[in-house]
């Protein structure tokens, strides 16, 4: 049988997962990183290490592109 926390946990890291793939300016990927962030703790606290690995894995891809973003749109450094 499913655990029915998991199974909310699942889904949730799918629809963060859609905001992620939609998100191309920093508040969106703000917005996303700290979604991410909740679902992580929540994971964790729960003991759900997979799912917490999946989110920590999706915020990091988050914040490597934040930084790339400015990075490139960097102005007069």
């Amino acid at each position: 049988m499913y655990d029915k926390q998991k199974l909310d946990l699942d889904l949730k890291l799918i629809a963060i997962g859609s905001l992620w793939a939609i998100a191309m300016t920093p508040p969106q990927l703000r917005e996303v990183m700290c979604s991410l962030g909740r679902l992580i703790r929540q994971a964790n606290t729960l003991g759900h290490q997979a799912i917490a690995m999946d989110a920590t894995r999706d915020w990091r891809k988050a914040r490597r592109a934040l930084r790339a973003y400015y990075k490139e749109n960097r102005h007069g450094c």
